[in-house]
């Protein structure tokens, strides 16, 4: 069996902070008065612990972190490492002197996540440990399978994490530090339930092109994406290469569909008649129709879709 430990191997503090982090934060709490506040400090606290662990190359996983964010255990640290300077060792003293008080309520939520649910995706006693990138490398396939309705806070965690993940290899295939040696292929299914993971998702397909990632975005209807706001319908459409459409019932999503394919110039042609006979008169009419009609959008059969490349 093996665990998901998505730190290993994060070269940049920042990265690390931020996964962390995605941990900690309540998306249903974050915007509470006070939260913001607590936030912040914790970012802080957990930015200077992991560049400490950084710069003494202290294996950044998981279970470390969680240990070196209690204050005995990086005082103890500190105290058996002898080339820390005296500056650095002053300003993660005062960190934690001054900090852990707020903190520790964000520490312990972190533990309670992985002494709970979080246990068998995210523990583990030796067991061998992997992370997108470490599957990258080996050419496995990670399949997650985060079921929102028995888990709902973890699942939003879990696929945000994941998401996390994939950005970060896709920003080492970009900067040369992962090779490109391999395609990379990373399909999120009912991609719009994930409202925490959406801003890294929007990250990693306006970048994936260039660092050759496969990037699919599936959900049931395209009212769900016209639904999110923030001009997320018009990226999509505007972004990625292929679509694939099927049979849409909502009001405006055969519509909005419809216009992925755009339409053509079209010139309607008139007769005129008088009492019943044609007069040989006749006049043109310019407009625009749909190439594939809502209509026709409406009523595909089950199972089937119409595909659409802009490379084609």
């Amino acid at each position: 069996c093996c665990v998901y430990d998505f730190l290993d191997g994060v070269t940049t503090a920042d990265s690390a902070k931020d996964m962390v982090m995605s941990l900690i934060v309540d998306p249903t709490v974050e915007q509470s008065a006070g939260s913001e506040h607590y936030k912040i400090i914790t970012e802080a606290y957990v930015l200077s612990v992991i560049r400490f662990m950084l710069n003494h190359r202290i294996d950044v996983t998981l279970s470390n972190v969680l240990q070196l964010l209690s204050p005995e255990n990086i005082k103890a640290v500190l105290d058996s490492i002898e080339d820390v300077d005296l500056t650095e060792r002053d300003e993660l003293l005062n960190r934690i002197d001054n900090g852990w008080n707020d903190v520790r309520s964000n520490v312990e939520k972190l533990r309670m996540l992985l002494d709970g649910q979080g246990q068998n995706i995210f523990v583990g006693n030796g067991q061998e440990r992997f992370n997108v990138r470490s599957a990258y490398e080996s050419g496995a396939i990670v399949l997650v399978l985060a079921d929102e309705m028995s888990m709902p806070s973890l699942s939003q965690k879990l696929v945000n994490l994941v998401s996390m993940d994939i950005r970060a290899l896709v920003a080492g295939r970009l900067t040369g530090t992962i090779d490109m040696n391999h395609h990379v292929y990373a399909v999120f299914d009912e991609f719009t339930s994930y409202v925490s993971a959406l801003p890294t998702v929007r990250s990693i397909y306006a970048r994936c092109r260039s660092a050759e990632v496969s990037l699919t975005l599936a959900t049931q209807s395209a009212s769900d994406i016209i639904g999110l706001g923030a001009g997320w319908f018009d990226s999509l459409v505007n972004t990625c290469d292929r679509f694939i459409v099927f049979r849409q019932n909502g009001a405006e999503s055969p519509e909005a569909c419809a216009n992925l394919f755009g339409t053509q110039f079209h010139v309607t042609t008139t007769a005129r008649s008088s009492d019943f006979d044609f007069t040989g008169e006749a006049s043109n009419t310019a407009d625009r129709e749909f190439i594939v009609h809502p209509d026709v959008i409406r009523n595909l059969r089950n199972n089937y879709g119409i595909l659409f490349d802009k490379k084609i």
